[in-house]
């Protein structure tokens, strides 16, 4: 998952010990006020998805995210420009900085990012890098 700016970006590749499966790891959330994307598990990303269109509330959070190892990563973009990352707790890390990327290839990403590539670049180029990431890359804007 990446963002650089604009647009909201995230490769396909679901990885099941050695077996791959493609998915959507990036979405619309909350009416259209935010782009969320997350990293790890995909049906645990979605559970996390659900709880953010929810709202948020921390005594509703999954379970499951709070155990270490089993967790994901999920970022928000707000349409304000606000960023934020929840990883095992309901209460976000605001992110300042013009990028970030989460995921087995974000060191990837992060790199071609501050070399100059777009969100979308970054991860279509961390598809190439990484064996965990594959499957082309999805992307999502404000405007679309």
């Amino acid at each position: 998952i990446a963002w650089g700016g604009r647009p909201l970006a995230g490769d396909r590749q679901s990885t099941d010990g050695n077996a791959k499966r493609y998915t959507t790891k990036i979405f619309r959330a909350r009416d259209g006020a935010a782009l969320v994307g997350f990293a790890g598990s995909a049906s645990l990303g979605m559970e996390m998805l659900h709880w953010f269109e929810e709202g948020a509330d921390p005594s509703k959070f999954p379970e499951l995210q709070k155990v270490k190892g089993e967790n994901v990563n999920m970022l928000v973009v707000w349409k304000d420009g606000c960023i934020e990352e929840f990883g095992r707790t309901a209460y976000a890390e605001q992110i300042d900085g013009p990028f970030v990327a989460l995921g087995c290839g974000h060191a990837f990403a992060m790199a071609a990012m501050h070399c100059g590539r777009n969100a979308v670049e970054a991860v279509e180029l961390t598809c190439q890098l990484d064996a965990h990431c594959g499957g082309g890359a999805d992307f999502l804007t404000f405007e679309d």
